[in-house]
């Protein structure tokens, strides 16, 4: 931990992980779905993981996995080795209370009527055809 804190106390740390929370490995369950996660890895970088999705709970701490979207890809990541850190999205987002349900429109079909043809026409064009 205390190689965290001495981190946490650098800028670019300080910037990059405001609003988010730190979760130690024991607490990993305790992050909501749809929270965004980024972590500090081996090197001490910072990286973006993604939106969760869904966390695969395991016995084995080590093998505890987090399944998480970003750029419309979707991946498993196994947290053990990292600094995970988490915001959730719903807390900061205000509920609108304003918002009033217009009714759609329906949507209007660009195919061309046809008129229906008459069985004499439709016979000739049969026999045209063979």
């Amino acid at each position: 931990m205390d190689i965290l804190d001495e981190l946490l106390g650098m800028e670019p740390y300080i910037t990059e992980f405001n609003g988010y929370e730190y979760v130690p490995h024991n607490l990993w369950n305790i992050i909501p779905l749809g929270s965004y996660i980024k972590y500090i890895d081996r090197d001490q970088e910072i990286r973006n993981g993604g939106f969760l999705i869904q966390t695969v709970n395991h016995s084995c701490v080590e093998q505890r996995q987090y399944v998480l979207k970003r750029n419309n890809k979707i991946f498993e990541f196994r947290p053990f080795f990292y600094y995970i850190f988490y915001k959730n999205p719903n807390e900061d987002t205000p509920v609108e209370t304003n918002v009033v349900n217009q009714p759609t429109e329906p949507k209007k079909t660009r195919r061309k009527k046809r008129k229906p043809m008459k069985n004499s026409e439709l016979f000739s064009k049969l026999l045209d055809a063979l």
